[in-house]
């Protein structure tokens, strides 16, 4: 089975894209656009360490924000912490 995924940079007008070609599980091509340093290279396997890179490094993964999805404070999901709280105030940078 064959698949892609497409790494887009968040900050960048121009195209600048990580494309990774997956076969088997293993990465068969990457295609960099973006100039990046990309720590992944063919022959490795493919798992969830992509994902998490990307979103450290501003890029979305296959259009999805994976940063935005379920951040946590504390163990506490953003979204359950309502406005006012006290660790609203506590730690403000946090939530944003």
């Amino acid at each position: 089975m064959k698949r892609e995924v497409i790494l887009t940079s968040k900050t960048s007008r121009f195209d600048r894209n990580i494309t990774l070609t997956i076969e088997g599980g293993i990465i068969t091509t990457v295609e960099n656009t973006a100039g990046v340093p990309f720590p992944f290279v063919v022959g490795q396997p493919f798992h969830r360490n992509v994902e998490t890179w990307a979103e450290n490094h501003g890029f979305l993964f296959n259009g999805v924000d994976t940063e935005k999805r379920d951040r946590k404070v504390m163990g506490i999901r953003i979204s359950d912490v309502p406005q006012g709280h006290p660790l609203r105030y506590i730690y403000p940078g946090k939530f944003r």
